[in-house]
């Protein structure tokens, strides 16, 4: 990569990148955990190996958690990447506190 690129943000780029990465190691642990087996939730303390593919295995998730779920990239993608349109926000311009959903509504009306 030349010098140029290298301090670059990926911007959506780094989405795909993400999103691929999330989907392949959750995708390599359902894999090792049918090869595994029962040892891929039970091992034996002294096993390393086993409990190395363990943590593996527990760990997956969090590649499409951390910096953004993968809705999100997939979100970010479809604007960026494939110039789709955004979702439509009605409540852009409401402060936080004033958004009238769930549970809260319900609570402040019953007042």
């Amino acid at each position: 990569m030349p010098p140029s690129e290298q301090a670059r943000n990926p911007g959506s780029r780094g989405s795909v990148g993400k999103l691929a990465g999330a989907e392949l190691a959750r995708f390599s642990a359902g894999v090792a955990a049918e090869l595994l087996g029962s040892d891929a939730i039970a091992w034996d303390a002294t096993d390393r190996e086993a409990a190395r593919w363990a943590a593996a295995i527990l760990a997956a998730p969090a590649g499409g958690i951390a910096g953004g779920s993968n809705e999100i990239q997939r979100n970010i993608i479809g604007e960026r990447v494939l110039g789709l349109p955004k979702e439509p926000q009605v409540d852009r311009d409401v402060p936080f506190r004033e958004l009238r959903v769930g549970t809260r509504a319900r609570v402040e009306e019953a007042q």
